[in-house]
């Protein structure tokens, strides 16, 4: 029985990946939350899931089962980082911080979390911690030109243009 049900795991989670590629999501979507009931333990089908919301505009959805991919993996960076994404295209900055602050204590030199808190900081109009996140990222890559030029912005966005030209200079 146990075979049967991980065989029709395996096919479900098949056809959802091909109706993605045709971009049937409801379908895709339907599939492969079967595939989640049939094992669902399985960090990497609600990560699967998660990702199929988030293309088919269904964020809680998508956010509900990437949180899913989190709790039962919570060592692996990709869910992780594709929630913190999610709550940031969903306006949802509050929540994108605490996922970007738990994804920096898995993986401590993460520029992709800095990017997040950066990014969200700035939508709640917290300048001071967005400038303290992007010298982080800056001390982590201060070869990347779009970390300087972050940070130009938003020292611009202080009204501290002195700082604002050393920064894009």
């Amino acid at each position: 029985e146990r075979r049967r049900l991980q065989a029709r795991a395996r096919r479900l989670a098949q056809r959802a990946e091909t109706l993605a590629e045709k971009g049937r999501f409801a379908e895709a979507i339907a599939c492969q939350s079967e595939v989640t009931c049939l094992r669902p333990e399985d960090a990497v089908a609600f990560f699967r899931l998660g990702l199929l919301c988030r293309e088919a505009r269904r964020t809680d959805q998508a956010v509900q089962a990437l949180r899913q991919a989190t709790d039962l993996s919570p060592a692996d960076r990709d869910p992780r980082e594709a929630l913190a994404e999610t709550l940031v295209e969903a306006s949802r900055y509050d929540e994108a911080v605490q996922e970007a602050r738990a994804l920096i204590k898995f993986v401590p030199r993460s520029l992709f979390a800095r990017d997040v808190l950066s990014v969200s900081y700035l939508q709640l109009g917290q300048l001071d911690k967005a400038l303290q996140v992007t010298g982080e990222m800056l001390w982590l890559d201060p070869l990347n030109p779009n970390h300087h030029f972050r940070r130009g912005l938003l020292f611009q966005q202080q009204g501290n243009l002195r700082a604002a030209v050393g920064a894009y200079g």
